[in-house]
């Protein structure tokens, strides 16, 4: 007779692994996991520009039309899909820096998502870049709760147009 391996048995005789191990296994597979986001958002970017550049007059239209395809082969909404096509399409033109330490597994998609809701009020290219290279910096040591405040105001700092003028045309 053939004995029947017991899995609470093979759990046991299994080493234990030290502490820093299991820290170092959690953080790779968060690394692992960033790095994919990264790619994911590049797969969408070209997803947006295949469908600006083979969309008819109706740019809305050739998003929807990819969005529809990839939203049935991954199971979700095409709009859900569209949603994610423009904000990785934002990520990789606008915030390069952040695209790259995701890759790299510096930050994780939350993180990244406070910079770009922040920063995409800046209009100039210059400033914007500014404010990602100081936001990086703050997202390197910081939660994604954390990390709002402070970039917030780093934002302000950097705005061109003074928070008392904003208030009055307000």
């Amino acid at each position: 007779d053939e004995v029947m391996s017991n899995p609470a048995n093979d759990q046991m005789s299994k080493r234990i692994p030290s502490r820093s191990e299991v820290v170092a296994g959690v953080v790779d597979a968060h690394r692992m996991l960033a790095a994919a986001q990264a790619a994911k958002a590049a797969a969408l970017a070209v997803a947006m520009d295949y469908a600006v550049a083979h969309g008819e007059s109706d740019t809305d239209m050739g998003e929807r039309d990819i969005a529809a395809e990839i939203a049935l082969q991954i199971r979700a909404s095409d709009r859900t899909v569209q949603r994610h096509m423009c904000a990785a399409s934002a990520l990789i033109e606008c915030f390069p820096s952040t695209h790259i330490a995701l890759g790299a597994g510096r930050i994780d998609e939350n993180q990244v998502r406070v910079i770009t809701d922040v920063g995409a009020t800046f209009a100039d290219p210059a400033v914007r870049a500014e404010f990602e290279r100081q936001a990086l910096q703050f997202a390197a040591t910081q939660t994604a709760g954390t990390l709002r405040p402070i970039i917030e105001a780093v934002a302000e700092r950097l705005n061109p147009e003074a928070l008392a003028d904003r208030h009055a045309q307000a």
